[in-house]
């Protein structure tokens, strides 16, 4: 089903659950407006201020994802709760897809060049594998892109398992260091039939894990 977007421009009261701020009952409060997105049969009633416009889907795209349903959305780093010893530049921000999943089969979402990058195939037939001391994670290159090219994984695929459950990003630097300061990272999220992809500066993916659970956590407040 492709979502249906309303722009609701009238003011409305509602209690609104989120992960950390509890609603008390017969309680109520007048919220500004919201943009309601409804994927498949949940509705998600999102901050407008959030809303990026004409971002063209193609930018973003991915094949798991249905870009005629979604929408673009730009988060403040500061908006999620991140632990209080997390550092955060004061105009960081998050960008993110979210829309329908076209593959309901429950499996981690990778990026196609994650599992290339993890399975030597492709691009990354010929591949370089570092380990990164100030992520703490393992990067994965084409040795045609080395060093601006890149996927992180938390093990070397030296070492088994499955791409699913190792990848965390994929990653390009516009400097020819490979530096994570110069670095944008994309991660994917899925939750109840939504697939989200977050892109992010390269210096704030060693806190990937606690940046997409608190995505989740905010989806599952706007969601109805």
């Amino acid at each position: 089903m492709q979502a249906r977007i309303r722009i609701l421009k009238s003011l409305f009261a509602l209690c609104v659950p989120f992960l950390y701020v509890g609603c008390t009952s017969d309680y109520s409060e007048e919220v500004g407006s919201k943009t309601r997105l409804e994927l498949g049969n949940v509705s998600y009633l999102i901050p407008s201020d959030y809303l990026l416009a004409d971002l063209p889907m193609s930018m973003v795209a991915i094949n798991e994802l249905d870009t005629g349903s979604g929408v673009v959305l730009k988060i403040p780093l500061t908006d999620l709760e991140l632990n209080p010893d997390t550092t955060i530049d004061a105009e960081s921000d998050i960008v993110v897809l979210i829309s329908e999943r076209n593959d309901m089969s429950g499996k981690p979402s990778v990026l196609p060049s994650g599992l290339a990058a993890w399975y030597g195939e492709g691009l990354f037939k010929e591949r370089v594998i570092e380990f990164d001391n100030k992520a703490d994670l393992f990067r994965i290159y084409p040795a045609s892109g080395y060093p601006v090219f890149w996927e992180f994984f938390r093990t070397s695929p030296l070492s088994g398992g499955k791409a699913e459950s190792e990848w965390v990003a994929g990653c390009w630097s516009s400097g020819s260091s490979g530096a994570l300061h110069n670095a944008s990272c994309d991660l994917l999220i899925t939750y109840m039939g939504v697939l989200a992809r977050v892109s992010l500066s390269g210096k704030y993916v060693k806190n990937a894990d606690e940046i997409k659970l608190s995505f989740v956590g905010m989806l599952a407040g706007w969601s109805r």
